[in-house]
């Protein structure tokens, strides 16, 4: 009997060290995020950087991708495909990002010397890096992108930017889906 209870140990043993049954890469850095809850919409803490990553702090800035992530596409919707969000993230709709981030909800702020703002209200707010600017595609309505403007004051808004062409390159802020 004690045999078999030092094999079953063993064996458990074995497992929980090897990971097995678990899911390693909901914990890798680049593809796992807890997230903040914003009116409703659960939004990705940092920026897509390569695709199906996300960059290793807030501040860092993302890459920047084009509309569908392929610029001979015809298409008015993103297709799941060319989402460059990690696994669980898909690229917001315009709706998704108007909602979340009404005016009065943006506060210009630094971080390790880095211009941005944070969007929504304490404590469910996110970090966007922002140098006079900052625009985000979003995954509908492709020709207008989703255009954050913090100026001199505390507070600004949420525009869209209905020149976006699928030359531009924007960059992108996930939500859970």
């Amino acid at each position: 009997m004690k045999k078999i209870l030092y094999s079953f140990l063993a064996i458990v043993l074995g497992l929980v060290l090897s990971g097995a049954g678990c899911n390693q890469d909901a914990y890798d850095p680049d593809t796992y995020d807890v997230g903040v809850e914003i009116n409703g919409v659960t939004w990705a803490t940092r920026d897509v950087g390569e695709f199906g990553k996300f960059v290793a702090k807030p501040e860092d800035e993302g890459v920047t991708y084009y509309w569908n992530n392929k610029n001979y596409e015809n298409l008015n919707y993103w297709e799941a495909a060319h989402d460059p969000c990690p696994s669980g993230w898909k690229v917001p709709t315009d709706t998704q990002m108007n909602a979340s981030f009404p005016s009065g909800q943006i506060v210009r702020t630094t971080i390790s010397g880095i211009n941005g703002a944070y969007l929504g209200t304490a404590p469910n707010q996110i970090f966007l890096k922002v140098e006079g600017g900052a625009v985000y595609w979003n995954s509908i309505n492709r020709g207008y992108a989703v255009l954050l403007v913090v100026g001199t004051d505390l507070y600004s808004a949420v525009g869209t930017n209905a020149g976006a062409t699928d030359s531009n390159k924007y960059r992108i802020r996930c939500v859970k889906i």
